[in-house]
């Protein structure tokens, strides 16, 4: 029984052993395998840091811009030497309007240059105040103290005034009463009366002294806080940063160029329209005026300015339907209110819900809503070359480049108004011939050598016909006559009108003139208009009753034309309008 006893125990002592060294090695493998994935780990980190290689900080040059109307294209550059590996260079000072979605970084070199990413960076950081910065904000803190006590007066000197009107009231009371028993005199009044307004005349003067210090106080406040945000300087600003990753074969000179875009930026066209003397041709000046406040300073840029927008496009516009349907109301039944008279509208016959065009989506596409920021030369978009290099501080800086001169031909007619104008006026169209896509702007017009108006041009692309009017003629000279003016009464009255238009061409060539008069319109059915009589049938007439004939004249030509006409109404009423 011993010997069995003692057999069990052994062999049951041998069996915990075994579990415990079974347990200790799956402990130990668990803590190596844990420890051979942190090396695992330690060493890819250490190699992603051995594969970025150092970083090279540089600002960049702004070498190139292309100028969209609304946006700018940027490309700045910076050349370095560097080692064979993957290297870092990091753009620092990049303006706060930069767009990241645009940013992308290429390179080129002699030792076989790659770029394998580009990355984008915000950063605040916080700045050591600057001396100019101390100083301005010690003045502005002198002046709202300034400011503050010129309150504190006014305040002192509004409630004298206040207190002095109540006196000057109460004051009145007691003389009233004093006059009702006669207890008072005439010295005693001049006396009162001279306290109380000579008082309140300093204090108004005072008041006004004051008010003028004040906005004079708050002027030179505001100054200085202008000052004081666009100071560079300040104590914390957001600051852009972008990397550039790339991998060189062998050590090497590299080229590397930022390219991002900017807001803030526009160009405007201004044009110089000048006639010559002949009228059979135009010469354009086609002139941009360029600002920028994005942030960055351009010194010495290579400029190109395109007449293509920056496409935004995502996707392609949705076309809404147009829907017509009829109206249904119903009667207005018992016991249902109405406000203002109206009537309910009927839910079960209501038309169906239509989502009506607000003017915000796009219907219609036109070529240069899908132009890219590219550059493209074409018939809807052109870049412009700018020769030199230009330098535009960022602020309200801006500078005008002459784009292109060129001549159009032009056609001259003139518009004649006789009833307001006895001189007929010039109208040129002009055929853009150029090729140029020109955009709404800005226009000067000179007419033998001297400036005669300002107007707008339009968006004309190349090979369309705009219109200009180059003031008025004085050697087509026109006039309106009237020739009868006659009444006959009864129980309607008949007014009865004969008009003369005469329009005489003085020039040495051969004229168009267009001639426009305005014919009485009924706007009543009891008035009634009958046009008896017209000497030339007009080419053109509207519903506001403005007729208008084409005379072709030769030199010295006069031509007349007459018209007869008989307007009726009831005699016992006004009419408005009636010559």
């Amino acid at each position: 029984m011993l010997a069995d006893g003692g057999g069990k125990g052994k062999a049951d002592g041998q069996k915990l052993r075994t579990a415990y060294t079974d347990r200790y090695d799956f402990e130990t493998g668990g803590m190596v395998l844990m420890i051979k994935k942190i090396a695992v780990f330690l060493l890819l980190l250490v190699a992603t840091v051995g594969l970025r290689g150092k970083e090279y900080p540089v600002s960049g040059k702004v070498e190139r811009v292309i100028v969209f109307p609304a946006a700018a294209q940027v490309v700045r550059e910076a050349e370095l030497v560097l080692p064979a590996g993957e290297q870092v260079v990091m753009f620092r000072q990049l303006p706060r309007r930069l767009r990241k979605a645009t940013v992308r970084g290429v390179a080129a070199g002699t030792g076989g240059v790659t770029v394998l990413d580009t990355r984008v960076r915000r950063v605040y950081s916080v700045k050591k105040t600057s001396s100019q910065e101390a100083f301005l904000k010690k003045q502005l803190k002198a002046l709202e103290m300034k400011v503050k006590e010129i309150n504190r007066e006014r305040s002192l000197v509004r409630m004298r005034l206040s207190f002095l009107k109540s006196l000057r009231i109460a004051s009145v009371e007691q003389i009233n009463k004093k006059i009702k028993v006669r207890n008072i005199s005439t010295d005693d009044w001049e006396r009162l009366y001279t306290f109380i307004f000579s008082k309140v005349a300093r204090l108004m003067k005072a008041d006004n002294a004051l008010r003028v210090r004040f906005r004079r106080l708050d002027r030179k406040k505001k100054e200085l806080e202008g000052k004081l945000s666009n100071l560079d300087s300040s104590s914390g600003h957001r600051s852009t940063t972008a990397r550039v990753f790339i991998k060189t074969a062998r050590r090497g000179r590299v080229r590397v160029s930022l390219e991002y875009e900017v807001h803030g930026v526009r160009w405007r066209p201004v044009y110089d329209l000048r006639l010559a003397k002949d009228g059979k041709e135009a010469r354009v000046t086609y002139s941009a005026i360029i600002s920028q406040r994005s942030g960055e300073d351009w010194h010495g840029a290579r400029l190109r300015l395109s007449t293509a927008a920056a496409s935004r496009w995502k996707r392609l516009p949705r076309i809404y339907p147009w829907y017509l349907s009829l109206r249904y109301y119903r009667k207005p039944g018992r016991g249902r209110k109405h406000s203002d008279g109206a009537m309910s509208r009927d839910k079960s016959d209501a038309a169906p819900t239509v989502k009506k065009y607000d003017g915000k989506q796009p219907l219609e596409l036109s070529p240069e809503d899908f132009s890219s920021a590219g550059i493209k030369r074409g018939s809807v978009s052109v870049v412009f070359d700018v020769p030199g290099r230009t330098t535009i501080k960022s602020g309200k800086e801006t500078v005008q480049r002459l784009l292109a001169v060129r001549k159009l031909p032009v056609t001259l007619s003139f518009r004649a108004y006789p009833a307001y104008y006895g001189k007929a006026f010039v109208e040129g169209k002009i055929k853009n011939t150029t090729g140029l896509y020109f955009l709404r702007g800005r226009a000067r017009i000179f007419r033998d050598g001297v400036q005669i108006g300002k107007s707008y041009v339009s968006k004309v692309a190349a090979g369309e016909t705009f219109k200009f009017f180059f003031g008025n003629d004085p050697r087509i000279t026109t006039k309106k006559e009237q020739l009868v003016r006659k009444l006959e009464t009864g129980s309607d009255n008949e007014v009865y009108y004969t008009y003369r238009l005469t329009v005489q061409n003085n020039r040495k060539k051969r004229s168009l003139v267009m001639l426009s008069d305005a014919l009485p319109v009924s706007r009543d059915t009891k008035i009634e208009v009958d046009l008896e009589h017209m000497s030339m049938k007009p080419f053109k007439k509207t519903r506001q009753g403005i007729y208008s004939w084409k005379f072709d004249l030769a030199p010295g030509e006069k031509r007349t034309l007459l018209y007869k006409l008989k307007i009726e109404y009831p005699s016992k009423r006004i009419i408005h309008g009636l010559r």
